[in-house]
């Protein structure tokens, strides 16, 4: 489990570092990562075993980043947007 949900450094590039270090991870909470973009979601589609993901208050992520994340991630049950 992964908490950094109002973390003002989270970035993009620490999305890449969770998914390259974390690929067991099953919870991660992002909430308002204001630098968080749809790059920063395939490098979290790496974690093939995430059931929770909270994207909320994130607006650089659009529906297209969303569309593919849910397409990588076969485990997801739940996707918090708001």
């Amino acid at each position: 489990h992964i908490d950094v949900g109002d973390a003002t450094v989270m970035d993009d590039s620490a999305c890449f570092h969770i998914g390259q270090s974390c690929p067991n991870l099953k919870t991660l909470s992002l909430r308002a990562s204001s630098h968080v973009t749809d790059i920063g979601l395939e490098d979290v589609a790496n974690c093939q075993r995430l059931q929770r993901l909270d994207l909320c208050h994130c607006p650089l992520i659009s529906d297209e980043g969303l569309l593919a994340l849910a397409r990588a991630l076969p485990q997801l049950q739940l996707l918090a947007l708001s």
